[in-house]
Order: C-alpha cells, then sequence, then structure tokens
C-alpha cells in the first residue's frame, strides 16, 4: 500500500481507480478518452467514434 503522502485528492474514485478505462476500445469501435464525471451507480466516458460514419465523432458512454 503506498504512502498517504503519494495520494492525488484528484486521483480519488468512488469506484476506485477508474482512469484505467481511458485509452481502451470498446467493441473495436469507441475508444475511451476521458472521464466525465461518476455518481453512485455509473461512470460517465467521454469516447471517440473510430469507425462508424453514421453516429457523431464524439459520444458518451456510461458504465
Amino acid at each position: 500500500m503506498s504512502d498517504n503522502n503519494d495520494l492525488n485528492p484528484n486521483d480519488i474514485s468512488l469506484f476506485g481507480n477508474v482512469d484505467s478505462f481511458v485509452g481502451i476500445t470498446l467493441n473495436e469501435n469507441y475508444q475511451i478518452t476521458e472521464l466525465l464525471g461518476e455518481s453512485n451507480n455509473n461512470l460517465t466516458y467521454l469516447a471517440k467514434n473510430l469507425n462508424n460514419k453514421n453516429i457523431p465523432d464524439l459520444i458518451i458512454v456510461k458504465i
């Protein structure tokens, strides 16, 4: 376990280390680019559309 002095208040989340989702690709179509917010029941991310030309380039993903 790390020393409490190493903790950054901006890294604390209700769901643990949620930034681990940033950078992953979902279904080979959407790359998660940043965490937008969180609540008790979900996380909201901004994702970039990689393949589908029928939807916008940026979408919101709730997990």
